[in-house]
């Protein structure tokens, strides 16, 4: 009786594992469709409201769905200290441990081209890197799709494999 509790533990304990291994590659792909609404926030914000990228940003790091990222928090800090707003971005995005490095490399590359343009340039380069995170979350989606199924039924055979040997 122990022994079958025990066995259906470490089955139990596998799936769990492919169950966390699924969910890590659902949440890479919604942080893509957040970063997508920010910049389109962040774009909309620029036509109705004006104003520099520090009271934009400020703004935005007010929502809700945004306060997982602590890049918005962290460059407004940085920026109030009086920092170069692409420096500012860069170390803030580099600190975020919840970007992934796809997600990361693309923030460095809109900080180095925000702010030192026009208002109609700002807009197209946002709608530019909007569409490139996209693309990338169209990619993970379909990417994803095959990966959750397949580390969720990994977990629970690896955890039936476990039994099976012990038994």
């Amino acid at each position: 009786m122990l022994k079958g509790i025990g066995l259906l533990l470490l089955v139990f304990c596998g799936g769990l594992c492919g169950f966390y291994a699924a969910a890590t590659v659902r949440r890479k792909q919604q942080q893509l469709l957040t970063l997508s609404a920010l910049l389109h926030e962040l774009e909309i914000s620029m036509w109705c409201h004006g104003g520099t990228l520090q009271e934009l940003l400020e703004l935005l790091k007010e929502r809700e769905t945004y306060r997982c990222f602590s890049f918005l928090r962290d460059t407004i800090a940085a920026m109030q200290e009086q920092a170069v707003f692409s420096a500012a971005w860069r170390e803030a995005v580099q600190a975020d441990s919840s970007l992934s490095e796809d997600s990361k490399q693309l923030l460095y590359a809109l900080g180095e081209e925000l702010g030192i343009s026009d208002l109609y340039s700002q807009r197209e380069i946002l709608e530019r890197y909007r569409s490139r995170l996209q693309q990338q979350e169209a990619a993970q989606r379909e990417n994803s799709q095959k990966k959750i199924k397949l580390y969720q039924s990994m977990g629970l055979l690896a955890g039936m494999a476990v039994a099976i040997l012990l038994c």
